[in-house]
């Protein structure tokens, strides 16, 4: 049961920072450079955010290594279509 109540607690932690980063990432990134490559940046603010992460998640109970993958999979994400839309 306590393993459930972390995944639920992970997915929606992931889904939070995603929605906080494309927001940020469509309105800020708009008059930028990092907005034309948005696939680049994507990547290197998503493996940057899990290198941060994982010592953090490593000290948590119950919270691994996959949890700041998701994380970082998913702030990267947000980048790369929140900077591909700021430029539409």
């Amino acid at each position: 049961m306590l393993e459930l109540l972390t995944l639920i607690a992970v997915v929606v932690g992931t889904l939070m920072a995603y929605r906080k980063t494309h927001a940020f990432a469509r309105r800020r990134l708009r008059y930028t450079r990092v907005g034309e490559r948005a696939a680049l940046s994507g990547l290197l603010v998503g493996a940057g955010t899990t290198v941060v992460a994982a010592p953090v998640a490593g000290l948590l109970p119950l919270v691994g290594f996959g949890s700041a993958l998701l994380l970082g999979t998913g702030v990267g994400l947000a980048v790369g279509r929140g900077a591909s839309l700021s430029r539409s």
